[in-house]
């Protein structure tokens, strides 16, 4: 009989190779899988797993992670929906009151986006990450605006009274290059890419990657950028702010500045799933990366990661593909990892997928084979018929995968001066 935590909320099983994921445990997992595989549904699984045959555990050991806030929501409810059956119908006492003491405990699960994990632990945190701690999350919106404020009252006071002569001839020569408006745009959309930018600057590389030496325009905007970042931090103490992006690297500079505090965090926090992983960028993997000891000997957390590779769609918020694909490549080759794949489709019909492989075959890369587990048991299908809707379908179909908006601003250099671009290019 299957354990009613390895079903989903309706009560459906998982199948036989969703159910080996679920219950694994020896070592980081990354598995890519396509749409429909269930990826969500073995994360979902290996969350429940995990606590209901840990009975030490507490709901704060585990930490689910994944894009959006709803995304997040419907993983606490189908979370939910599985404890409550076990409760209502599992004949194990045992079983149903662990089940009856996670969903009692559930509220207050770490489940939920990278950047509400994060403002967690700066709030826990906030005398060692230097924060107040009652700090307010700016929107999406509250912090454009606010950064296309700074920028544009930065760059008119350093050419109309600028605090030294040097902030003045940077200012200046910005101004002249790309014009007065143009230069707030370039220094707003820098802003916006702070964690790349902090990320390159952290292993030694140039804000700016280019072919030739830098134009005496594009070193005063590197400049530039650099008093805008402090003018911009000003404004947010201000009003005791923090934007997304605050969220992500105050985590990153506080756990690899102090390692008791990361002490701490590995203390409460055993294991970290991440569902879409295919939508993070460099520094959140970076953080990722120290909370689960991946470049020490021991590992003292264990990391589950699921994504698809053929569906990242967060570039505009520098969401990097190229992450996760050098995370499996890293599974695939190191000890104490796993790169595992779900390849069978359950959510649509056979003969959609093989219309749509056959309709589309000169665009997208088609190939079955590589979407199967080499050490999978697949079921046998030979015996069911047209009719039976539920059919599991072999995913053959696979996108072509697109550039970062930072790789496609490194156009010409005509191409990007016409777009209010500097010569060289965030890469």
């Amino acid at each position: 009989m299957v354990a009613p935590w390895l079903c989903d909320e309706s009560g459906n099983p998982l199948d036989e190779w969703q159910r080996a994921l679920a219950t694994s445990d020896d070592a980081h997992i990354i598995i890519n899988a396509g749409p429909g595989s269930g990826k969500t549904r073995v994360l979902v699984a290996h969350y429940l797993h995990l606590l209901m045959t840990r009975t030490d555990w507490d709901v704060n050991a585990v930490v689910a992670i994944t894009f959006t806030e709803k995304a997040a929501a419907e993983m606490k409810d189908r979370v939910s929906k599985v404890l409550q059956r076990i409760v209502r119908e599992w004949h194990v006492e045992t079983e149903r009151k662990r089940a009856h003491q996670l969903l009692d405990s559930l509220p207050e699960a770490p489940i939920g986006t990278i950047h509400s994990f994060c403002a967690r632990l700066l709030r826990q945190f906030a005398v060692e990450a230097n924060l107040d701690p009652s700090f307010q999350v700016l929107d999406d919106l509250q912090a454009s605006i606010l950064r296309r404020q700074v920028c544009q009252r930065w760059l008119w006071t350093s050419i109309t009274q600028p605090p030294s002569d040097e902030i003045k001839e940077n200012a200046d020569a910005v101004v002249a290059y790309w014009g007065f408006d143009r230069a707030v745009g370039i220094l707003t959309e820098l802003l916006k890419l702070r964690p790349l930018i902090e990320y390159r600057r952290s292993i030694c590389k140039p804000m700016f990657c280019q072919d030739d030496s830098l134009l005496e325009s594009e070193e005063a905007l590197e400049r530039c950028y650099n008093e805008v970042v402090k003018a911009y931090e000003e404004a947010k103490r201000e009003i005791n702010g923090l934007d997304f992006d605050d969220l992500l690297l105050r985590t990153w500079w506080l756990l690899r500045g102090n390692p008791e505090v990361l002490r701490q965090v590995r203390r409460q926090h055993f294991r970290i799933l991440v569902d879409e992983l295919q939508d993070t960028d460099r520094v959140q993997v970076e953080i990722l990366s120290l909370l689960c000891g991946w470049d020490e000997r021991e590992s003292p957390m264990k990391f589950f990661g699921v994504g698809d590779s053929q569906q990242s769609i967060y570039a505009f918020r520098n969401a990097d593909v190229g992450v996760f694909n050098e995370l499996w490549e890293r599974a695939r080759c190191t000890h104490g990892w796993r790169a595992e794949k779900l390849s069978v489709n359950y959510r649509s019909l056979k003969p959609l997928v093989d219309l749509t492989n056959h309709a589309f075959e000169r665009i997208f890369v088609v190939s079955e084979r590589a979407m199967r587990p080499s050490n999978a048991s697949e079921p046998d299908f030979s015996e069911w018929t047209h009719t039976e809707r539920k059919r599991p379908t072999n995913l053959a179909l696979s996108l072509p995968s697109f550039n970062s908006p930072i790789q496609k601003a490194s156009g010409s250099g005509c191409e990007r001066k016409r777009n209010g671009l500097p010569n060289a290019s965030l890469i």
